[in-house]
């Protein structure tokens, strides 16, 4: 019960983040890949983003997202969720749009 009223409380919280991505990897635990993507926001700060499929966000396209990320653009990135440094968690990625 707990895990369904997390994921809730993640879902319905909504952020932007915007600026140029200067690193991405991948990180496989079991037979799960966790992408993840490091962004230098305009105000130079630096911030993690997961990029992850979410059945509760009917997102399965991670892998692809993933590939169409370059390092060196800039991004605008709607996520879902929140930071939580203790429980290693981070906001995922729902839309990414380009920036030119």
């Amino acid at each position: 019960m707990f895990s369904i009223v997390f994921e809730v409380i993640n879902y319905t919280h909504v952020t932007t983040v915007k600026g140029e991505v200067i690193d991405k990897y991948t990180k496989r635990s079991n037979n799960h890949d966790k992408f993840y993507i490091v962004v230098k926001q305009d105000d130079s700060s630096e911030k993690v983003i997961v990029n992850k499929d979410s059945v509760f966000m009917m997102k399965f396209d991670s892998a692809d997202v993933q590939a169409k990320v370059n390092t060196g653009e800039k991004y605008e990135f709607k996520l879902r969720g929140y930071r939580v440094p203790v429980l290693s968690m981070f906001p995922n990625v729902d839309t990414v749009e380009n920036r030119k």
